[in-house]
């Protein structure tokens, strides 16, 4: 369009829309500022009367075009995708309320939602705060039916990211002020006859990881934690889907391991950890009984809960590797587990418990975390191979080998051939 060829319109809404969808990688300079150059193109072609063809019947939806931005910015996790996205989101609500457009538009939850997600990342406290007024436009959009409003309903998601986002406002006492807020729309929302979504404990697991974040080395947080598991359990014996599972008592051993964080005061250390005991046992005797799927962030919160809060080493070093051969025996060896085992016992011990070189398969089959595949914690690297010492060889290296066997075995086969036939031609 640029170079002028016939029959493609520089700023026609039709070429601009999949032109921005074929991008899709903002994190790539050059992609991002096409992007940009051309929503701003696009917007400002279908804002525009002058462009409607009063004989064309074809409505421009921009629905997926203007979310499917956002949700490229939300993937970026650039510093400029909260501001872009809100960028975005306002045009929405522009062609949303115009008479004049030339385009229509709905603006559905996934946008705002979206977009929360934006603000969550920037990490900034004033995108924390914005992220609490865009909840509170849903719930006013919900409570009021939707009237005279283009505003969407709150997802259990919105909850969510909002209450990960307080994590980033800086002032504790605000973030929990904050928090309590937030708690109360989910209350009015939970008491209701028609909820906007079905319940879960996702937001409240969000909370307790709130807690843990923002009232590090306080006693407090334990106080805070028990109310919300105490919520859980009475709301669990009505709605089964609200009763703590997995996730709600790893966040329980977050908080926990977080009463000790940054700090060495006494206060709570020894309930704490034995909160965190009984949590863990209950985890495990739960797998046992077959009513749950422990998760590799179960071991490392509880690893980091004995390095914290326990006195003795001794004690910390046996029951780190205690810990560490449960999670070995479920194929939850996460990098994270493997770098609290290494940072608790000496390096001897160490290798000795985990070998040297690549970690056996079976030892990291059901990390849904970040993986590490060597015992130096590592994915591997310059001089790295699949070959280990001390302990059993995992399938990689086995497959490894038999193809190294295969290439030997085929160059042998080979050289004897051209032997045969250099003999055939000898007189």
């Amino acid at each position: 369009a640029d170079c002028g060829v016939d029959g493609i319109i520089r700023d026609e809404p039709f070429f601009l829309m999949h032109s921005i969808k074929a991008l899709k990688n903002y994190n790539v300079p050059e992609q991002e500022e096409l992007a940009s150059k051309w929503f701003d193109r696009l917007h400002a072609s279908v804002m525009n009367i002058d462009n409607k063809n009063p004989d064309d019947d074809v409505v421009i939806d921009l629905t997926g075009t203007y979310t499917g931005i956002i949700r490229e910015y939300a993937k970026a996790r650039l510093k400029i995708s909260s501001s872009k996205a809100k960028l975005v989101l306002q045009r929405l609500h522009e062609i949303k309320s115009s008479n004049e457009c030339t385009a229509n538009a709905d603006i559905q939850q996934n946008a705002y939602d979206l977009t929360l997600t934006c603000l969550r990342d920037s990490r900034q406290k004033d995108a924390s705060i914005e992220a609490i007024k865009m909840l509170e436009n849903m719930m006013e959009a919900w409570q009021s039916n939707g009237a005279s409003t283009s505003v969407p309903y709150p997802s259990q998601q919105s909850f969510v990211y909002c209450l990960q986002a307080l994590s980033h406002i800086g002032d504790s006492d605000e973030a929990i002020k904050k928090a309590d807020n937030v708690l109360e729309w989910l209350d009015i929302i939970y008491a209701s006859d028609l909820p906007p979504f079905e319940m879960s404990t996702d937001p409240y697991d969000a909370l307790i990881y709130l807690y843990a974040s923002t009232l590090a080395g306080k006693a407090e947080v334990l106080r805070r934690v028990a109310t919300v598991v105490r919520t859980l359990k009475r709301r669990g014996k009505k709605y089964l889907q609200m009763k703590p599972g997995v996730k709600t008592w790893s966040a329980v051993l977050k908080s926990c391991s977080a009463v000790a964080e940054n700090t060495r005061q006494d206060e709570g250390r020894e309930e704490a950890l034995a909160i965190a005991r009984e949590t863990f046992q209950h985890l495990i005797d739960e797998q046992h009984s077959g009513n749950n799927k422990l998760t590799d962030d179960c071991f490392f919160h509880m690893m980091k809960c004995v390095r914290n809060l326990e006195d003795n080493e001794e004690k910390i070093q046996s029951d780190v590797i205690d810990i560490f051969s449960k999670a070995r025996e479920r194929g939850l060896v996460s990098a994270s587990v493997l770098k609290i085992l290494k940072l608790s016992v000496p390096d001897k011990l160490y290798e000795s418990i985990v070998g040297s070189g690549r970690l056996a398969d079976s030892w990291t089959e059901n990390v849904t975390s970040k993986k590490a595949l060597y015992t130096d914690g590592s994915k591997g690297g310059a001089g790295k191979n699949a070959r280990r010492k001390g302990k059993s060889t995992s399938n990689s290296w086995k497959n490894q080998k038999a193809k190294e066997d295969k290439k030997i075995t085929t160059s042998q086969a080979r050289k004897e051939r051209q032997r045969e036939r250099r003999n055939k031609r000898l007189p």
